[in-house]
């Protein structure tokens, strides 16, 4: 929770103060006499509010009494003008009405409802209402259900709820005698009470209000396309608002060749066409293509009225990329499905594949913000450390030599197969790899012994003849061979192989045929997947 600053703690303690030495009298009602409900609505910029008299008819005159009230903030996000305020307020009035009648055990004789909006009066009082926006529609059929209710104007100054809307100190409230006991024209005979203004609006300002408001609703979007949706998901919801036009069809009459072509679908494949179609049309709409890119892109209108990139393909019977600006929101979803399409690939095939339907200026700079933007991407390139600082290489990777003069050795594997007859057992794969020229031997192993580890390298050595210099981790299988190799080279005084291996736990010393591995793994895992292949 966050803490109040010191000056708002000061404000808050004042208040608090303030609050405690504040006392409201218990009203007393008499059933048996008329009783009327009078109800004060207001509205400010920054609230509107609602507050409830009783007032009674005595044989010593009349009596009256606060009896509810009620304020809220105005909306911050969505501003309302004023008088949708005062509507809002009104409404707020009528639902007031509508639980003190349910929750008081008396019979109101008559029920008024006073605000100061002239604009609010004009609205209830239209004899028609289906020309309104919707908002304030809605709202005044609310306002209508209960036809007991007598809508009255009351000047600003003589409505209490006022002071409610625009807020007060609890001194000022205390002092303010309007607030506890409702205006003084309460207290006099209905003949002196303010009287309403007449209200007549021509009926073409009405028509004027109404054209500004059709264009108002057609500049905005049929799609919000900002949202952080996909591709696949925007073309769901407009597909579904495709749909709902085709069914409503019969009442609707289309000027536009997609209207009327939308009523020729019969399938959901050409409606789902329709529906990209439709988001195509909406972005190039809202951010049509300039001159200078007309120009040099050499676009032509196609069906719909839709930009294409022909370039110069000329008349070839081919598809031609449809325009997209990249100020549109639709280019990062269309861009991101490319990416998808192709597989998380880079750049340049996911570039390909973009253009093969859509054009994007600066189409490169865009799939670049988009896979750096990937999770998925990212998470399969994170490193789990900084990598260090690389050392020299060794001379043996610098210094010129034959192939596999000098040699890295390392076992991959087990991989399962099948034998000939049909079991499933396990084998390796040694690899050689040439220090110098990178050049890779695989032999596929049965067994990590030194039987086969030997047999290994004779074959290795009858192909490509004897290195000079061999490099290895410290497998059981290597060390055992390296002893064979020296005790035979002994016997026979032939040119010793200098075999070195890495240290201990210590795997990143042989990156050479480490990387080597990687890249045979990754091929065979592409090429067979996770099937077991005969041996």
């Amino acid at each position: 929770m966050k803490k109040l600053k010191k000056n708002e703690c000061e404000d808050w303690n004042k208040i608090k103060v303030d609050y405690g030495n504040f006392q409201i009298r218990r009203i007393s009602v008499n059933k048996q006499n008329p009783t009327e409900l009078h109800i004060f609505v207001d509205a400010s910029g920054k609230a509107y509010a609602a507050v409830a008299y009783l007032r009674q008819l005595e044989k010593n005159g009349v009596q009256t009494s606060i009896i509810m009230s009620k304020g809220k903030l105005a909306p911050i996000k969505n501003k309302l003008t004023i008088p949708r305020l005062e509507l809002m307020a009104s409404v707020a009035g009528k639902r007031m009405s509508d639980f003190i009648i349910k929750e008081i055990d008396i019979k109101f004789t008559k029920i008024y409802i006073w605000t100061d909006s002239k604009c609010v009066l004009s609205w209830i009082l239209l004899s028609n209402i289906e020309k309104l926006p919707k908002f304030v529609k809605n709202r005044i059929k609310i306002l209508r259900e209960n036809k007991e209710i007598e809508w009255k104007y009351v000047p600003t100054e003589k409505n209490p709820s006022d002071i409610a809307s625009r807020g007060c100190t609890t001194n000022e409230l205390k002092n303010y005698k309007e607030w506890w006991k409702g205006p003084q024209f309460l207290n006099e005979s209905e003949e002196k009470w303010p009287q309403s203004p007449e209200l007549k609006r021509n009926e073409k300002e009405w028509s004027k209000d109404l054209e500004e408001i059709k264009i108002e609703m057609l500049t905005k979007d049929l799609i919000n396309t900002e949202l952080r949706n996909e591709w696949p998901k925007l073309v769901n919801i407009s597909t579904a608002f495709c749909k709902a036009i085709k069914n409503f069809g019969s009442k609707i009459k289309f000027k536009t060749e997609f209207g009327t072509n939308l009523q020729k679908i019969k399938n959901k494949v050409d409606l789902r066409k329709m529906g990209e179609i439709l988001l195509i049309i909406e972005a190039q709409n809202k951010y049509p293509p300039t001159e200078k890119e007309i120009k040099e892109l050499k676009m032509k209108k196609e069906n719909y009225n839709i930009w294409t990139c022909p370039g110069r393909l000329g008349d070839i019977n081919t598809p031609t990329p449809i325009f997209i600006s990249k100020e549109a929101p639709l280019s990062e979803k269309i861009a991101f499905e490319a990416h998808l399409r192709t597989l998380h690939s880079g750049i340049n095939q996911s570039l390909i594949e973009l253009r093969q339907i859509f054009w994007v200026p600066s189409g490169r700079q865009l799939i670049k913000k988009i896979i750096n933007r990937c999770l998925h991407c990212k998470r399969a390139k994170l490193l789990p450390y900084s990598i260090p600082k690389m050392p020299d290489l060794p001379k043996e990777r610098i210094l010129r030599s034959k192939p596999f003069q000098n040699t890295g050795l390392d076992y991959a594997g087990p991989f399962e197969v099948k034998n000939s007859s049909g079991e499933i057992v396990k084998v390796w794969i040694e690899i050689f790899s040439c220090m110098a020229t990178r050049f890779t031997h695989l032999e596929l192993v049965p067994s990590l012994s030194a039987k086969s580890c030997i047999q290994a390298m004779r074959r290795f050595i009858s192909e490509y003849g004897k290195p000079k210099y061999l490099i290895s981790d410290n497998g059981t299988q290597y060390k055992l061979t390296c002893k064979v190799i020296q005790e035979i080279e002994q016997k026979t005084e032939k040119e010793k192989i200098h075999w070195h291996f890495i240290p201990s736990l210590s795997p990143w010393f042989g990156g050479l045929y480490e990387a080597m591995v990687k890249i045979m793994k990754n091929s065979l895992k592409a090429a067979i997947g996770r099937k077991n292949v005969k041996l």
